[in-house]
């Protein structure tokens, strides 16, 4: 089998087969990236198991917040969107540890800038 780069599994030594992202042992963990709600309107991609293993990985590798470097991480924030780049939604250049107050003030930061250049097609 030609081998291709390491596998995307946190922590994994082995290789994956040209063209894959993940060895033949964690090729059935790679995550469908159905971003859909549940009942309780939580987005279902947050509750997966690559999600928290990757997130509890960012955390402990930065436990400061990357934002203030003051406090805490208690959140791993998407710095692209997932609605955005659903793709990228569990690689570690696009994660960044924050604290919770650090990471409200980022995501609305965001959330005014997307509404504002929503507005300026309307007119």
């Amino acid at each position: 089998m030609p081998v291709g780069k390491q596998c995307g599994e946190k922590l994994c030594p082995k290789f994956t087969a040209l063209g894959q992202r993940y060895c033949p042992e964690h090729t059935k963990t790679e995550p469908s990236h159905n971003f859909k709600r549940d009942s309780r309107g939580k987005n279902r991609f947050y509750d997966s198991k690559a999600w928290k293993i990757v997130r509890q990985a960012a955390l402990a590798k930065n436990p400061i917040c990357e934002i203030c470097r003051r406090k805490p991480a208690t959140v791993v924030h998407h710095l692209i969107r997932l609605k955005e780049r659903p793709d990228l939604a569990l690689e570690e250049a696009n994660l960044q540890t924050a604290c919770a107050s650090c990471h409200n003030s980022e995501s609305q930061r965001e959330m005014t800038e997307l509404a504002k250049y929503k507005t300026s097609f309307v007119r």
